[in-house]
């Protein structure tokens, strides 16, 4: 069974949960954030500095200063 995926409109990508196997291949300590599976062009993430790509995973936000 596959995860669910989401689409958060706001940041303009597409993010699923990580499932226990895919967190595996990937080699991370835990199944906690989420993977990127789409980037919308000129949207929000596609314009970030990094730009958040295919495949990353997001684990929490940043701070606001």
């Amino acid at each position: 069974m596959n995860p669910k995926e989401e689409e958060v409109k706001s940041w303009g990508i597409t993010v699923r949960n990580l499932s226990f196997l895919t967190a595996r291949e990937m080699k991370r300590p835990s199944q906690d954030g989420v993977l990127v599976t789409s980037v919308r062009p000129g949207g929000p993430a596609g314009e970030a500095k990094p730009a958040l790509n295919y495949g990353d995973v997001l684990v929490k936000s940043a701070a606001r200063r």
